[in-house]
């Protein structure tokens, strides 16, 4: 027994000292792993207490600095504390921006900052700069929904209007999505939204190149809306300058469902093809002109210009950190050719990664970060294991008939093959983070890719591109044409693909125990070569079985306890009637995997409710004319007060708590327990 488990010890110490060249790329693994920490802690840990970890480590440093093992692991654990003290560092100075908001009233005038959309396609802006009536200086800035729409207004725009300001957004339900960070991160001090009137006034002070610049990106939308048909027009002027508010939800909902949304938000997939395709036809031509073929390396002018695209296209995009995220990977892959350097590679994107963590480190929790960085890594990995034998496929190295046909058919065959795989490998992956956070499936999303891939790859965007570069010239309305064209075939293809059966699926979130097991299991598999590599699969497959260990609560309650939702015999979550609030119910049902009911569940629920019916196979409540009696165990009062009748005792669960019933006990969940004292939910934890 001892000598096998000896035997497993030197192959793994072995095998770890064969993979030194890959050590590297898990430093920002190590980063992100403190990054981690610091959003998992309930508590705002003293800076003192980081300070005197920091300084230990300099001393363990010195006297581990003639014992390289020892050395090696003190640097990995100082690379996990690098990464908490930089998201730490990072809450300390935007804590500084961040100021107490009441629920109140106010007349403001101030500077748009940037404007989008919510989930309803209701505009949402963020204003800074604010003055009251008197011209005194309000402090912070805020995130405001508008009830009406008002076309005109763009960033950099100057108003003044009323608004119902309030705290950032509580979370919704305990465990789910918590907006204070987002906000926090955004230095955004409250939200509400504006009932009144929006006007413009003249600004004190004002940006030129910004002002500019946001004038160029209205007239590009104007010119498309102009030339396009309405949902044509309203992808197009999302994929080319951000804007996404002319999209209607059903179309919303067709790319959600089909697996297609991320192509409505500007990111890897556009910046990628943008820069692509601009480094291959500047190099076309270069090597068409035998004049410039013969003096100039054509490889590195492609670089620099397809940089050049690539920055200019980020600055009409608007610049969302999706797209600021997308410029800086491609930037890095562009320095790799201009130096001579593989471009693509796990050690530059081990080296993106890095960067961008220490840039925005709170991006390691968001699903974009995930998703995006998820992808590329599998991808990376597979092709690092599986191009060789792609291309001398292509090169015909292991087949007789090597003739020009031949190596036609195969590029042709592997370039659709490549789709396939491409696709397959990244929906898999980002599948895990999709339902995390999202809770839903596109079953379909392979087929939505393979048919859409290629109309986006050589229609969409290439026309794009020639419409962009031709625009100023007047010549953009045949390539414009063509590229509606390919957004119409693309509507189609998401129509088509989310019309079918079960196109999506609603599946609980994976705690977040079975994440972390998924997430390294799959880094495992990726970043290391050797056999112990798919060691990986272990996590992967504990990190799947874990979402045999959700379950959903027995009765949720909001704060005001005027939403009160409760667990159906299947396992199901179903709001008990009451006006409520529609996003809040939305979202416990979304984050529960539970199905909205249909019109007969809805007229049997609400007789059920007003004590008319009964359904004790699917709902076992019992309603009279003041309270309810769910499983014979809890009387849940129409005030929202809960009575468990066995111990006699009185419970109110505040800001979606949930109760859980086992046995003779009640468990109960708070959201204070949940939020716990973060510097980003309470700004005097750290003064």
């Amino acid at each position: 027994m001892f000598s096998y488990l000896r035997l497993f010890i030197h192959k793994t110490k072995e095998m770890f000292f064969a993979e030194q060249s890959r050590w590297f790329l898990w430093s920002p693994v190590l980063f992100g792993i403190g990054i981690g920490v610091y959003f998992t802690l309930p508590f705002e840990v003293s800076k003192w207490i980081v300070i005197a970890v920091f300084e230990l480590f300099l001393l363990l440093f010195y006297l581990f600095r003639h014992q390289s093992n020892r050395l090696f692991i003190t640097s990995c654990l100082f690379l996990i504390l690098i990464g908490y003290i930089s998201v730490y560092m990072q809450v300390l100075y935007f804590s500084k921006s961040i100021y107490p908001v009441e629920e109140k009233r106010v007349y403001f005038k101030g500077r748009i900052e940037n404007i989008d959309h919510n989930y309803r396609g209701k505009q949402r802006i963020i204003v800074d700069e604010l003055v009251d009536f008197d011209e005194m200086p309000i402090k912070g800035k805020y995130r405001l929904t508008l009830m009406s729409k008002y076309p005109e207004l763009r960033d950099g725009d100057c108003i003044e209007t009323v608004a119902e300001i309030s705290p950032p957004t509580k979370p919704f339900l305990v465990g789910g999505y918590i907006p204070s960070v987002q906000t926090f991160f955004e230095k955004i001090s409250g939200v509400g939204y504006v009932s009144a009137g929006v006007l413009p006034v003249e600004c004190s002070k004002s940006n030129r190149f910004m002002d500019y610049l946001n004038n160029q990106r209205i007239k590009i939308e104007q010119h498309i809306a102009k030339i396009l048909p309405p949902n044509e027009a309203a992808v197009v002027a999302a994929i080319s300058v951000g804007s996404r508010g002319g999209i209607t939800n059903k179309l919303k909902d067709d790319y959600r469902d089909s697996g297609l949304a991320h192509f409505l938000s500007i990111s890897g997939v556009h910046m990628t093809m943008i820069a692509g395709l601009t480094f291959f036809f500047v190099r076309f031509l270069i090597a068409l002109i035998p004049f410039f073929a013969l003096r100039v390396d054509g490889k590195k002018v492609s670089a620099i210009l397809a940089l050049l695209m690539s920055f200019i296209y980020l600055l009409i995009s608007g610049m969302e950190i999706p797209a600021q995220r997308a410029f800086f990977m491609t930037t890095i892959v562009l320095l790799g050719v201009l130096l001579d350097r593989n471009a693509i590679s796990l050690r530059v994107l081990a080296v993106t990664t890095l960067i961008i963590l220490i840039l925005s480190p709170q991006a390691l929790v968001g699903p974009s970060f995930q998703m995006s960085f998820a992808a590329v890594i599998a991808l990376i990995a597979f092709y690092e294991k599986y191009g060789a034998s792609v291309g001398r496929f292509i090169r015909g190295e292991s087949y007789k008939q090597n003739n020009l046909l031949s190596k036609l058919v195969k590029v042709l065959l592997v370039y659709f093959c490549g789709i396939i795989l491409t696709d397959l490998v990244a929906s898999i992956t980002t599948s895990v983070y999709a339902v995390y956070h999202f809770n839903r499936l596109a079953i379909y999303t392979s087929i939505g890719n393979s048919l859409s891939g290629p109309i986006i790859g050589f229609v969409v965007m290439p026309f794009l591109l020639f419409s962009l570069i031709l625009m100023p010239l007047g010549l953009d309305k045949i390539p414009l044409e063509i590229c509606g064209w390919g957004v119409q075939k693309v509507n189609e293809i998401t129509s088509y693909v989310a019309a079918l059966p079960d196109s999506s699926v609603l599946i609980p979130s994976f705690p977040l125990w079975g994440l972390l097991f998924l997430t390294f299991g799959g880094l495992w598999l990726c970043l290391w070569q050797k056999p112990w590599r798919n060691w990986g699969w272990i996590g992967i497959f504990i990190g799947c079985c874990s979402l045999f260990s959700v379950s959903n609560p027995s009765l949720i309650i909001n704060e005001e306890a005027n939403t009160i939702a409760v667990q159906a015999e299947n396992g199901e979550m179903v709001v008990l009637p009451s006006r409520g609030n529609y996003v809040l119910k939305k979202v416990w049902l979304e984050k529960t995997a539970s199905t909205p009911l249909k019109a007969k569940q809805k007229k049997l629920l609400k007789e059920i409710y007003q004590g008319k019916a009964e359904d004790l196979s699917w709902l076992n409540l019992k309603c009279f004319e003041t309270y309810c009696d769910y499983k014979g165990r809890i009387k849940i009062y129409k005030n929202g007060r809960l009575y468990d009748i066995k111990k006699n005792e009185y419970f109110i669960v505040y800001s979606g708590g949930s109760v859980w019933i086992e046995k003779d006990q009640l468990k109960i969940r708070t959201m204070d327990e949940y939020l716990g004292k973060r510097a980003y939910i309470q700004k005097e934890v750290i003064e």
